[in-house]
């Protein structure tokens, strides 16, 4: 069975698989980080749109006390952990991770990695989305690169696929990524925030 399977997998053409994997690599696993979360308020990414997005997150970064590096680079982990895979009965690991450059108080780009590893095959696969003008609501330089461990090695622009559904699947994933790392922020900003008026609170009581 697990061989057939290998058959089937090096058996697709590349253009056509990249298209699969970029636009849904295990779904499954994306859906995870969005479950069973209390979260603020919030609105939609079609409601927002990509440029409201972004400026929704450069104010929950100039909220938060971290400060970027030397760069102007903020480097967060918005999700990591594993699962079984019931269809494709594999072990996975995996984790998102962002990466926002600012400059003068703007970001000027973003990225966004998902990395996953099968214990099941030893695949490791990763899928990166860059956005160097994140204010655009075109999306037109939206950039995917993915690879894997075993030779598959590809690098193109939104513009660059032939499937109008296909381009919408993708940059429809890096409006999801976008809003799940505004989500996170603002969950650590909120907790952060209460956490903090319990403080001065219970400080209060104990001076009285």
């Amino acid at each position: 069975m697990n061989s057939i399977k290998k058959r089937d997998f090096y058996g697709y053409i590349l253009p056509f698989l990249l298209a699969v994997l970029l636009c849904g690599l295990n779904s499954s696993a994306f859906a995870q980080d969005e479950t069973s979360k209390t979260k603020p308020k919030e609105k939609g990414a079609s409601q927002q749109g990509i440029s409201g997005m972004t400026k929704r997150l450069a104010d929950a970064l100039a909220k938060m006390r971290l400060k970027p590096d030397a760069e102007g680079k903020y480097s967060l982990n918005i999700s990591s952990g594993g699962y079984f895979d019931p269809i494709d009965r594999q072990q996975l690991i995996y984790s998102k991770k962002a990466t926002v450059y600012m400059n003068q108080g703007a970001i000027s780009k973003i990225v966004f990695e998902y990395y996953q590893f099968s214990f099941t095959n030893l695949m490791r696969q990763v899928k990166t989305l860059i956005n160097t003008n994140p204010y655009s609501e075109d999306m037109a330089g939206l950039q995917i690169s993915y690879s894997t461990n075993t030779g598959v090695n590809a690098s193109y622009k939104v513009t660059d696929l032939q499937s109008g559904q296909t381009r919408r699947d993708v940059i429809e994933q890096y409006s999801s990524y976008l809003l799940s790392l505004i989500n996170s922020l603002e969950i650590y900003t909120h907790n952060n925030r209460d956490v903090e008026s319990a403080k001065i609170e219970r400080a209060v009581q104990l001076g009285k």
